[in-house]
């Protein structure tokens, strides 16, 4: 498992799908096409966590 220093989503040249770059602390880069469904996924778990986590701070 590595860290994540930054990331960076971009449409990709199929507008259809992103591509994902995460890049690690030593500078280590991987980037991933994802397809649009996908993509929305990972936002909707992303939102959920967000809400869960908001919710356990209050």
């Amino acid at each position: 498992m590595t860290q994540v220093q930054e990331w960076r989503i971009e449409r990709a040249m199929d507008a259809d799908s992103f591509v994902i770059s995460i890049i690690a602390p030593g500078g280590e880069s991987q980037s991933f096409l994802v397809a649009q469904a996908d993509a929305h996924d990972i936002g909707e778990v992303l939102r959920r966590k967000a809400v869960w986590v908001d919710r356990q701070g209050q």
